[in-house]
């Protein structure tokens, strides 16, 4: 633009000028967001749909790891009840089986850039061995990840297979391990929830609770009996309860929150809810009357629905169906030639084959591109949409 404006052009040419010089900057900024990760996240049905196999993925996995300690006898001196209590109604704790603190064995990427898809961390991360959670920031335009691992060399493994990733963009990211927290604290819950007949009951609420997440989630009605069929008395079998509500579908069995990873439980409820000393009481407070309310509210009311891609599923299939046919040229009855590389084949069925094999790029090309307009349409009927002049990428 400065190039543009010597002494020869008049004042109104330019104002003309500099309203031409906005309008394609504005222009350009708007193509370079949708073309990156961060608007591939936010509005990609593609990516709701990854977010919602994600979650059932990790949680029949941390269900595998949860009935592997079962049997490795791992809970048996796990106790969630306070020994001492401080002035502000907490109890400190230590990291244990009781304690799975989500920064243990965790990395951290801080403020992905938006060029970048929080899924391209992801799939990076994925083949790394012990991959037990993963956690995305919801915020918009400063995005941290995290992801744990059942020890802390296959945690060092991972930010090394980040660091070294030739993905694109990823030379930007730089991960690192996290220091989990010395000292922690529990909430304790009012003397109430102690008593004997308030331990039984909920042992059979949480068992509800189970039943309904494991079925949402598809675990396997073996991993449920295994959990709900624990010997042991009925504050153990409590115990054993909440700490897999905790740790395979990061509910809290005490606020009767879901939430959305063990980093989003930690910071909506606590590190741990413990009952303080038993105590014998004929009836029941406020605060179990209140609790009661709030999962039978849950369970009334909770859903897990998979985002509908249908519809984009099938415009994928429809116009890869016309790409093959305008793929495929006849020779004669004999003879059917590929457009994309000439190769002949003794029919079209053959042809289509070998463009789905061959051609590979070609097919995803078509995919991209429908799940790309769903996200412009996205973003258009946002009404808190992403301001492209207000995030950093770079221009062509």
């Amino acid at each position: 633009l400065r190039r543009e404006l010597t002494s020869a052009v008049t004042p109104e040419e330019a104002v003309a000028k500099y309203k031409e010089y906005k309008e394609r900057t504005e222009a350009q900024r708007l193509e370079a967001l949708k073309r990156s990760g961060l608007f591939y996240d936010v509005y990609s049905p593609k990516a709701a749909a990854r977010r919602h196999e994600l979650r059932i993925a990790l949680a029949k996995r941390c269900a595998e790891a949860f009935i592997a300690d079962m049997k490795q006898n791992r809970f048996d001196d796990c106790r969630l009840r306070a020994t001492t209590v401080d002035a502000t109604g907490r109890c400190p704790i230590v990291p244990s089986y009781c304690l799975q603190d989500p920064d243990t064995n965790a990395l951290l990427v801080r403020a992905v850039p938006p060029a970048t898809s929080v899924w391209d961390i992801y799939d990076a991360l994925q083949p790394c061995p012990g991959l037990a959670g993963f956690s995305m920031s919801t915020a918009r335009t400063s995005r941290d990840v995290r992801a744990r691992f059942s020890s802390s060399g296959e945690a060092r493994s991972a930010v090394e297979a980040l660091s070294s990733s030739t993905r694109a963009g990823m030379d930007k990211l730089r991960p690192a391990l996290v220091d989990p927290s010395p000292a922690q604290k529990a909430l304790v819950l009012p003397p109430e929830m102690s008593a004997p007949v308030r331990v039984s009951k909920d042992e059979d609420l949480s068992a509800r609770i189970i039943r309904h997440l494991n079925v949402f989630l598809g675990i396997a009605e073996e991993v449920t009996e295994k959990v709900l069929r624990m010997p042991g008395s009925s504050e153990f079998k409590l115990d054993v309860q909440v700490l897999f509500l905790r740790r395979v579908h990061n509910f809290c069995f005490y606020s009767g929150q879901w939430c959305d990873d063990a980093w989003d439980l930690r910071e909506r409820c606590g590190v741990l809810c413990v009952r303080a000393a038993m105590v014998r009481l004929s009836l029941e407070g406020t605060w179990a009357g209140q609790h009661d309310e709030r999962l039978n509210a849950f369970l009334s009311s909770a859903t897990f629905v998979a985002p509908d891609v249908s519809s984009f599923s099938d415009e994928v299939s429809r116009r890869v169906g016309e790409l093959l046919d305008a793929n495929t040229t006849k020779i004669n009855d004999a003879r059917y030639q590929c457009e994309q590389c000439k190769k002949h084949f003794k029919g079209p069925s053959y042809v289509h084959k070998h463009l789905r094999k061959v051609h590979q790029d070609v097919i995803e090309a078509v995919e991209r591109e429908v799940y790309h307009s769903a996200a412009c349409a996205a973003f258009e009927a946002d009404a808190t949409a992403l301001d492209p002049q207000r995030i950093p990428l770079a221009l062509s």
